[in-house]
């Protein structure tokens, strides 16, 4: 006969495997959703990408007008023209590099979520399994 102190710990243990397994397979689905999702970005549809990324606005070359009360020569407002352009080049290329080193950050957060998720689940759900069993078992008898 079981003693409530025993038929509590079965309850808490079995409450403890259930949730454990049920967190890591949702960890397991969120990584594999996430790394699914980021082969499509890469792969199949890189403009889906491309939106999250905004440079400014692209520098438009003064072309020899300016304002009045501008004390500049043509040769200064085509320095400053020219100077905006590469600023504005180099902005790009950067976020670029950030959007890629995301990429690969994401990418490997993810796959630590699967190597640590996968498992915590198969055991917890394998110690499941095997209390099922026994159960059944001692049931049956």
């Amino acid at each position: 006969m079981e003693t409530p102190k025993t038929g509590s710990r079965e309850i808490i243990r079995n409450v403890y495997l259930y949730l454990v397994a049920l967190i890591t397979l949702i960890m397991m689905v969120v990584s594999s959703a996430q790394l699914i999702n980021l082969a499509l970005i890469t792969w199949v549809f890189p403009e889906a990408d491309s939106s999250y990324i905004y440079y400014g606005p692209k520098p438009v070359p003064a072309m020899g007008v300016k304002p009045a009360d501008d004390k500049r020569t043509p040769e200064q407002i085509a320095a400053d023209d020219e100077r905006a352009q590469k600023q504005w080049e180099e902005e790009k290329q950067r976020s670029e590099e950030q959007r890629i080193a995301q990429k690969y950050r994401d990418l490997v957060q993810n796959i630590s979520f699967l190597l640590v998720a996968t498992p915590l689940f198969l055991y917890h759900w394998s110690v499941i399994r095997k209390d099922r069993k026994s159960a059944q078992e001692k049931s049956i008898v």
